[in-house]
């Protein structure tokens, strides 16, 4: 027995050195020098000094080693520094022109859920709040230790008063003593993002040193450079121009001033101004104020509300007071104009009811009058957007949403906030008007979510209508679909596809009759084409690059646009048809001040009447993907 045991033991040992020195041999230990790049599957690095890393067999044929690609564009920029203090004029260019930025490793470009980084912590009580601001100029919220190296950074950073904490803690959906909410978190950390005075908004959580069941909250924030200025010229007596402070004094207040300028119009000379305050008296009431005084109308306004901009909030609601003095025009091409003024007003009030955490039933109500005291003559069949009338609406919304957060879908790196779940609103209400009484029916539902391996799709159906006498007026049915996929590798580039489908339809229009397509197509007559039906059908493809040319990134794209005017049933008719090929690259440099440049290149092929032609554009922004809150107005569907 005991020969036996001993022969089992050993055998017992030389199966587990075996499987030990397998392990070990699976294993390869790899010596990377100092100042170079490491590529692995899901992530990089840049090794400071002589580093030793340990890869599998999997891993030895994924990895990449290359020297640091950005290495040549710091040493471009030093040397450029370098030649330019030769003289103060060429030392002022190069600090108006060039930030360095220090280098860090990016998050991973896939979606996550917003309330995961905060889940950890659920029910830890909050010790302390803490805010800490970074510099506007060459400052990071992913960053805290990141500072200006750049004289003029240096400069603009002493000079610019930052949005003062009072105003961040004023904007906080929670205080100290109460107790983490992840889902509360999330929705705090998305609304501060789009505070208009910052450009991003990070908060952290970490374990208090005194209690190992409370927790200090960082709020980390960047703001925008509150000053700037804007226009628009068609001509020397044809143009506007802007001043804006979107910061007065560091209390996030906003002033902006035009200037119009038309030799043709009454009055040539006009103004603009408007005062907006995004949370009056610490209520997250928005409140704006505006005066208007050119060629194109005359108006004055005043606004003050807010959203149900997080699943919390239980009461919503708001006002508008309006009078103004302008022209109608009754389709887009035309160019006989009727004056006409209006006096308005719009007030709704909404109650949010959570009976589960992303889950509410929203109800809500509106009144909306119009009145036209110096209209033109109007009558039963014709002017009605003329009429005296007064709108009642009421609404009853099923919403079930949560976020995601990602990078990479129209941005470089900035924070973006990608709705999931679904929402489904009926919608009735009652119109008295000159002529005759109107009811109005309707129902919406959007609903988006992601799949792995798949992508994010989102679905959305308007259908509503007036009722007269049991006839439909002014009614329409509108479907849409949003898609993009992963990100894909493919060697260095990363890829990812949009897919964007719409078709809208109307019946018995009285106002607003047509539709119209987005494209540059004209008549040698001078009109565009319209319909009273649309069929929208769009494919994106967008390749992040590579690319780090002395700090430019890049990404190239290019689209296919086809749409159908009175498209019910489908006609393939030469005329209803339209299509365009648009070819585009977006580039940004993070040593710049300059923000994101777009280049895009179109064509858009002969269709009937309406001939063929290029066209070449350059912006500076790209337009948001998503819209995150949801208002709870009740709103009648638009024919656009």
């Amino acid at each position: 027995m005991k020969a036996c045991a001993r022969i089992i033991f050993f055998c017992l040992l030389v199966q587990l050195s075996t499987s030990l020195e397998a392990q070990v041999l699976l294993k390869t230990r790899i010596r990377i020098l100092g100042g170079s790049q490491v590529v692995l599957r899901d992530t990089s690095f840049i090794t400071k000094r002589d580093t030793i890393i340990s890869l599998n067999e999997e891993e030895i044929y994924q990895v990449k080693i290359r020297l640091d690609p950005y290495r040549k564009s710091t040493n471009f920029y030093d040397s450029l520094e370098v030649r330019s203090v030769k003289s103060k004029v060429s030392t002022g260019i190069f600090d108006l022109v060039i930030r360095k930025k220090k280098r860090k490793v990016r998050a991973v470009t896939v979606l996550v859920k917003a309330e995961l980084p905060f889940m950890p912590y659920r029910g830890y009580r909050i010790a302390t709040l803490n805010f800490h601001a970074v510099p506007i100029l060459e400052g990071s919220v992913l960053d805290t230790l990141q500072e200006a190296t750049t004289h003029l950074g240096k400069l603009v950073n002493k000079l610019h008063k930052d949005t003062r904490k009072r105003i961040i803690r004023n904007n906080l959906l929670f205080e100290v003593g109460d107790m983490v909410d992840p889902y509360l978190m999330a929705d705090n950390e998305r609304l501060l993002r789009q505070f208009p005075t910052l450009k991003d908004a990070r908060i952290y959580l970490k374990r208090s040193k005194k209690n190992p069941e409370e927790v200090d909250v960082v709020i980390v924030t960047q703001d925008v450079n509150s000053l700037g200025a804007s226009g628009r010229i068609s001509s020397i007596s044809n143009y506007r121009a802007d001043v804006f402070d979107k910061n007065m004094l560091g209390y996030a207040r906003q002033l902006k001033l035009s200037y119009f300028r038309n030799t043709n119009g009454a009055p040539k000379n006009g103004i603009e101004t408007i005062l907006y305050d995004p949370n009056l008296f610490a209520s997250f009431l928005q409140g704006e104020l505006q005066y208007t005084n050119n060629y194109l109308r005359k108006r004055s306004r005043l606004t003050v509300g807010r959203d149900f901009f997080a699943s919390n909030i239980k009461y919503a609601g708001g006002l508008e007071i309006y009078k103004t003095k302008e022209n109608f025009y009754f389709e887009d091409y035309d160019t006989l104009a009727l004056a006409y003024t209006e006096n308005a007003f719009d007030v709704w009030v909404g109650r949010s009811f959570e009976f589960e955490k992303r889950k509410n039933i929203i109800l809500a109500m509106r009144i909306n009058p119009h009145h036209f005291p110096e209209s033109t003559a109007i009558l039963q069949d014709s002017n009605s957007f003329f009429r005296d009338r007064t709108l009642l609406l009421s609404s009853v919304t099923y919403v079930n949403r949560n976020f995601l957060k990602t990078l990479r879908i129209r941005g470089f790196g900035r924070t973006e906030d990608v709705p999931t779940g679904g929402s489904l609103t009926l919608l009735v209400g009652k119109e008295w008007n000159t002529f005759a009484d109107r009811k109005y029916l309707e129902i919406n539902s959007s609903y988006g979510n992601y799949f792995s391996n798949f992508g994010y799709i989102n679905v959305s159906f308007v259908g509503g209508t007036y009722l007269v006498n049991g006839e439909a007026e002014d009614g329409l049915i509108s479907l849409a679909t949003q898609y993009f996929s992963d990100l894909k590798r493919w060697r260095k580039t990363q890829i990812r596809q949009f897919v964007n489908a719409s078709y809208v339809r109307g019946f018995n229009r009285i106002l607003d009759r047509s539709v119209g397509i987005n494209g540059k197509w004209e008549s040698p007559y001078g009109l565009k084409p319209t319909g009273n039906g649309r069929l929208n059908l769009s494919f994106e493809t967008v390749y992040f690059m590579s690319w780090y040319v002395y700090g430019f990134q890049f990404a190239l794209y290019h689209r296919f646009d086809w749409s159908s005017l009175n498209s019910i049933p489908i006609v393939s008719a030469e005329n209803n048809n339209f299509t365009s090929f648009s070819l585009g690259v977006r580039t940004l440099n993070e040593n710049l001040v300059f923000p994101t440049f777009s280049f895009e290149f179109s064509y858009f092929s002969k269709s009937g009447l309406y001939p063929s032609l290029f066209q070449f554009t350059l912006s500076t922004s790209i337009s948001n993907t998503f819209r995150n809150s949801l208002s709870g107005k009740p709103i009648v569907a638009l024919f656009n």
